[in-house]
């Protein structure tokens, strides 16, 4: 019977008790454990032994990362050649992801702690130096590297290695799919973590392959009404000789205006999507949280005003993962509270809305777009409520 083989990344001698008790945990489940201290790792002669590490990692069908304190030995062919050179850990995180092999990371919650408060600390470093100086657009990336790496000189690091282990979260944490971080503080958040994650994995794959997703059956429909649409509207077309010749032809602007009509309401379905994460926040199960409040009402024009500032958001603060609030609605020009527990945007939910409201812009009438500029300005009055005003004691003493 075949088994899943699982290789353990992570330092060594700081996270030896946690790899041992891994191994356990895993040996429990049928699992194979791949772990070099153990032997599990077939060492090439003709190659450096981190580098068979690396190999097994092909070989392999699940990855676990752990991320402590330590950052780890430097990978060998990376010694003296760079300043932040790559760990052997990371190196092998690297591979795993150029494998798309399927991954379970961890990083211990007091160090991820600290590296959160750094890079809150960084992004406003970065920003204030933005805001002040006019820099062109090509000139931005490079800015923001030479800030952070003047930033870094003076940050008071929890500790020496702190500097290396930041950047490998700042890699880790760029990763876009197959991302799931969790912060543990002892093995057993490990162990309970990996339980439901791998019961839940069984639990998918026995149900999927009994039944077909309901979605997967809504799109295939979706395909079909369209396809018999095109149909209808060729066999509506009439059939014409020329030059002895038959030639079908059919109106193509009808056929355009239906896909058109298609690709609208996927638009407006998807900036309501997006227009709802700007203005609220979940914070929990069917719960959710509004992040500003209104004290002047917007029309379309404050609108078309404020998608305006929007350009240059998107374009000074591509380096950041997340944009503060009085940032991205101080283009309003309207007066508004904002919840600081909630001032932080993801920077792809404002980049994702601006370049949606860019495409229907260039893609609607003029009418269509008025439209869509009062259902937002509309959307944002939700949030309006009127200011309270002061009590004015009317007594004379």
């Amino acid at each position: 019977m075949a088994q899943p083989r699982i290789f353990i990344s992570s330092t060594c001698y700081d996270l030896q008790e946690i790899r041992f008790q891994l191994r356990s945990f895993i040996e429990d489940f049928g699992f194979i454990p791949v772990m070099s201290e153990f032997g599990d790792i077939f060492f090439d002669y003709q190659k450096h032994i981190q580098d068979s590490c690396k190999d097994e990692i092909e070989k392999s069908q699940l990855f676990i990362l752990i991320v402590g304190n330590n950052y780890g030995s430097i990978f060998y062919k990376q010694k003296d050649l760079v300043s932040l050179p790559d760990s052997v850990t990371m190196q092998e995180y690297r591979k795993a992801i150029e494998t798309d092999i399927y991954k379970h990371i961890f990083v211990n919650k007091f160090v991820d702690y600290d590296y959160k408060n750094y890079q809150k600390s960084l992004n406003k470093f970065i920003t204030s130096h933005l805001e002040k100086n006019e820099i062109e657009e090509s000139q931005i990336e490079d800015t923001v590297i030479t800030l952070k790496s003047d930033f870094n000189k003076t940050y008071p690091f929890p500790q020496d290695s702190y500097k290396y282990v930041f950047h490998f979260l700042d890699i880790i944490y760029s990763l876009k799919t197959n991302n799931a971080i969790i912060t543990y503080e002892s093995f057993e958040d490990i162990k309970n973590s990996l339980r439901k994650q791998w019961a839940g994995f069984m639990y998918e794959s026995i149900t999927k392959s009994k039944s077909v997703p309901m979605n997967l059956v809504e799109k295939i429909g979706d395909k079909i009404t369209k396809v018999e649409n095109q149909i209808r509207l060729l066999a509506e077309g009439q059939i014409k000789k020329e030059s002895g010749a038959s030639k079908i032809t059919f109106d193509i602007t009808r056929l355009a205006k239906e896909l058109n009509l298609e690709e609208f309401s996927k638009i407006k379905q998807e900036i309501h999507q997006m227009l709802n994460k700007l203005l609220e926040v979940d914070t929990g199960i069917f719960d959710s949280h509004e992040r500003i409040k209104l004290r002047q009402k917007v029309d379309s024009k404050t609108i078309d005003n404020w998608f305006s500032s929007l350009e240059k958001v998107v374009k000074t603060h591509k380096w950041a993962n997340s944009v503060s609030v009085p940032v991205v609605f101080g283009g309003l020009g309207v007066k508004y509270l904002y919840y600081k527990n909630y001032k932080d945007i993801s920077y792809e939910l404002i980049k994702n809305f601006y370049s949606l409201y860019t495409s229907a812009k260039d893609n609607l009438s003029q009418e269509d777009l008025d439209g869509l500029l009062t259902v937002i300005s509309n959307k944002f009055n939700e949030y309006y409520e009127e200011e309270p005003q002061k009590k004015v004691d009317d007594l004379p003493f």
